[in-house]
């Protein structure tokens, strides 16, 4: 009940604020939602639960660079030997790509993360920290990819990556993560706007 609770709270908010974003030109990207599964592995622990995103352009252009903001929140539920456990994560992120081309564009992103960890409902740690991604992406016939290293510094420093692969006009994406203890694998629809 907890996490459709968080669900329910969280999925408005991610819809409005792509709403409210102003498309300023033609077949240009505004704003992306993303709501899926996703399956997260932590030291010793496994669970299966849900994933909500947005990305929103922000309206400052350099020539040839973007500015944007990212909202994330995943949570995950296993149950072992009668008792509960939950992993949430949110993050909330700032980052500029360059466009190489139409098809191709580098970017580097940092922003708060935030990790947390319960056994039937108690908190058992909570960590604070940064995550800093450098990466690109490519597109081409429907199809879009992108691979990035990835930073994470909190409790622990590690260094590792991620990518994720866009499919079926950019509507479906997996996602997969690899960073210190930390794996995450995401299906999810996406919508732009």
């Amino acid at each position: 009940m907890k996490n459709i609770t968080k669900l329910l709270i969280a999925t408005p908010f991610l819809i409005s604020s792509s709403v409210y974003a102003n498309q300023p030109e033609k077949n240009k990207l505004v704003a992306q939602v993303n709501l899926g599964a996703v399956y997260t592995s932590v030291n010793n622990y496994s669970g299966t639960g849900y994933k909500a995103s947005a990305l929103i352009n922000l309206p400052m252009i350099i020539s040839g660079s973007d500015f944007y903001g990212k909202l994330s929140y995943q949570t995950s539920h296993d149950e072992k030997n009668g008792s509960d456990f939950y992993f949430e994560e949110s993050e909330l992120t700032l980052g500029i790509a360059y466009n190489i081309s139409d098809k191709q564009r580098v970017f580097l992103e940092g922003g708060d993360i935030k990790q947390s960890f319960d056994q039937n409902e108690q908190g058992v740690w909570k960590d604070y920290g940064y995550v800093i991604r450098l990466g690109t992406q490519v597109q081409k016939e429907g199809l879009n990819f992108q691979i990035a290293l990835e930073q994470r510094d909190g409790v622990e420093s590690d260094l590792g990556y991620n990518y994720s692969f866009a499919f079926f006009k950019n509507k479906m994406r997996i996602s997969y993560t690899d960073v210190g203890d930390y794996q995450s694998l995401g299906l999810s629809f996406q919508t732009n706007f």
